[in-house]
């Protein structure tokens, strides 16, 4: 009764279920509507839908703990460069010769290469981009590639158009068009055979006209 914040679903929008009887749900944003806006006419408790990326239960969370395992890396790669510093400083050319020479330099990219995030992290985000309707991969994996670091890019790698468009159908769909296509393709050889005979004998009739 009291809440205020409610998830926004999209009823059909989702990825096709292998199970019947579902709706598949989608969910794009948020939608908060303040206590009382609707009896007090008050401009300052609008209700305000927010959009956010398909699923953002699911994606959000990820998203943060990958945000934290990159700022661990990089918090611990500053403290080996300050610590390399010191050192430098109160151990002379010595030390300074063995700092130049270990390259502490911090690079942001060489670290988000080398991020560890654990296969559980992994399943995840590939079981969250299978719910993903096909027609928000494409630009769903351009947006993620800049904000994940480089060491798991390689789950941002875009299918095929062939499998995306397979996609986009139920099983039942995808025979019938299938079945088209088989149809379509021997009916295109059977009057390739019948011009061909036509030609032998020296008949200028067009075939079409034969069926």
């Amino acid at each position: 009764r009291n809440q205020e914040h409610f998830p926004v679903l999209v009823r059909g929008a989702g990825r096709p279920s292998l199970s019947e009887g579902e709706e598949n749900m989608l969910g794009i944003g948020v939608l908060h509507h303040p206590q009382g806006a609707a009896a007090t006419g008050d401009g300052a408790k609008l209700s305000t839908l927010t959009l956010l990326p398909p699923e953002p239960h699911i994606l959000l969370p990820l998203l943060v703990r990958a945000a934290e395992a990159e700022h661990r890396a990089v918090k611990k790669a500053v403290e080996k460069e300050a610590a390399a510093a010191t050192a430098a400083k109160s151990g002379g050319a010595t030390a300074g010769l063995i700092q130049k020479q270990t390259g502490t330099k911090i690079s942001i990219a060489a670290i988000s290469r080398n991020i560890n995030l654990d296969d559980n992290w992994r399943t995840e985000f590939r079981a969250y981009l299978f719910r993903v309707p096909p027609y928000y991969q494409a630009a769903l994996r351009r947006c993620l590639r800049p904000v994940l670091p480089a060491s798991v890019h390689s789950l941002l790698s875009s299918d095929g158009i062939e499998a995306i468009a397979a996609q986009c159908f139920s099983r039942l769909c995808l025979q019938k068009i299938r079945s088209g296509e088989q149809i379509a393709k021997e009916g295109n050889d059977r009057l390739e055979r019948q011009e061909y005979e036509l030609r032998r004998l020296g008949v200028q009739q067009p075939p079409e006209q034969l069926l």
